[in-house]
């Protein structure tokens, strides 16, 4: 199968992962506002193929989908700028004019900057946010730890009973395995013969 990137969008408040191997494919995650590694100069416009599960996931195979969409995805000089989900579109000149129509729009260096801006403020934001709960969490493990060895002394130290279950039964860690140990599934719909090949994400 190889690797691949991923792409981040939003669609009705459920977050999506496009995957792709238009880039470098080297398993990076790009939100809006990333530089995104393979692209350097210019604006480009690609559309990606979502085909969503009447349950909103991914139909990954295209076979049990209820709705699909077309999803543009602008980058302009190497930021990832936008994006729009569309109804399918059907007609290839609709979908080359939408490209156009994007690719025209970026080319205003003012837009892309304000995207940046907001980019780095998200990420100072979940920066301080991030910090904040490892020193919650690296406080909590050492109230638990603390009152298990209390406990033993039969000092009783009032604590969370499911706290120190969650910590016993490391299911914290169980989840972070299942998360790694997930396969992603990647469908390719690129044909030598296809007209919009150098647009397709």
């Amino acid at each position: 199968m190889g690797m691949y990137d991923t792409i981040i969008i939003e669609h009705h408040d459920i977050t999506y992962e496009l995957q792709t191997k238009r880039f470098y494919g080297v398993l990076n995650t790009y939100r809006i506002g990333d530089v995104i590694n393979g692209i350097h100069t210019g604006e480009h416009c690609y559309f990606y193929p979502l085909y969503l599960k009447q349950s909103g996931e991914i139909d990954w195979h295209e076979v049990e989908w209820e709705t699909r969409y077309h999803v543009f995805i602008t980058i302009a000089n190497g930021i990832y700028c936008d994006y729009q989900v569309k109804s399918w579109i059907s007609d290839n000149l609709k979908i080359q004019s939408i490209i156009g129509a994007q690719k025209a729009f970026w080319k205003d260096a003012q837009r892309v900057l304000d995207v940046v801006i907001e980019s780095v403020k998200r990420y100072q934001h979940a920066t301080t946010f991030y910090l904040e709960q490892r020193e919650q969490i690296l406080r909590l493990l050492e109230f638990a730890e603390q009152g298990e060895q209390r406990d033993k002394l039969g000092l009783g130290i009032p604590i969370e009973k499911d706290i120190r279950q969650s910590i016993r039964e490391g299911r914290l860690f169980d989840e972070i395995r299942s998360e790694l140990d997930k396969e992603p599934h990647y469908q390719s719909y690129v044909n030598t013969l296809d007209e919009l090949q150098n647009f397709r994400l």
